[in-house]
């Protein structure tokens, strides 16, 4: 039998991936609607930067969230594909490689972004690339707080051994801060189990791929729940005066 030969993947294949565009909510239609990331730097922002966070998201600019979505997608499209073809790390450092070939043929934005997606398929390789997943099928998750809807769009929905998982990655070389990452990890949860998803908390993990590092919510986060809820009816208070 003749061996599949590892290829990389075409630029046009990975920014015809239709994920960029079924990923976020369209705000003209659910105004207080925001992306699980952008409510979490709500409840994590002092009260000024609050009101100026919800002032962008009330009045965003043209095309603004796609643009949003798509700067790491050829990192989700690939890893992903890594999954599905049941291919070796290797091959994401050969996709890594690809990327910044495609890079030194572009200038400015596009250049950092191509370099930035080539950077987070190597960290993947080296800090993931062992976890061995069947991809199942994709799911997403509205948490709904008031008359707020917080979207939550996981990277990936996996069985891991005879566990299902769903993740959440991280591309940002920057660390979050302690508060801001249980804060996420606790919305990430409740989204699954409010939608009728009962899994326990090891199963919804947020994957930090540059510091190889996996968070998941705590058992003990009622209190926190309360602080998330009460900064909730106060985006609902003042959503009419930004």
């Amino acid at each position: 039998m003749q061996q599949r030969q590892p290829g990389h993947l075409s630029f046009p294949q990975i920014v015809k991936s239709p994920a960029a565009e079924e990923r976020f909510i369209a705000p003209e239609r659910y105004p207080k609607t925001f992306s699980l990331k952008g409510f979490v730097n709500l409840v994590t922002a002092s009260p000024r930067t609050q009101r100026k966070l919800l002032s962008s998201y009330k009045h965003p600019r043209p095309g603004e969230p796609g643009v949003r979505i798509i700067y790491y997608e050829e990192c989700r499209y690939t890893i992903k594909a890594f999954h599905r073809l049941g291919e070796e790390p290797g091959w994401l450092h050969m996709q890594g490689e690809h990327l910044q070939r495609l890079a030194s043929g572009n200038i400015g934005n596009t250049q950092s972004r191509l370099l930035h997606n080539a950077d987070v398929l190597r960290s993947y390789a080296q800090n993931f690339g062992n976890r061995n997943y069947e991809l199942l099928d994709s799911m997403n998750f509205h948490l709904m707080l008031d008359d707020i809807i917080v979207a939550f769009y996981p990277d990936m929905h996996v069985r891991e051994g005879n566990r299902e998982k769903i993740i959440k990655f991280e591309f940002g070389k920057s660390r979050a801060s302690e508060d801001y990452i249980r804060i996420l990890c606790t919305c990430m949860y409740e989204s699954v189990m409010r939608n009728g998803k009962v899994l326990p908390e090891s199963s919804v993990l947020y994957q930090d791929i540059p510091h190889g590092i996996e968070h998941r919510a705590s058992k003990h986060r009622a209190r926190l729940w309360a602080d998330i809820e009460a900064t909730s009816r106060t985006i609902t208070d003042i959503w009419d005066n930004v």
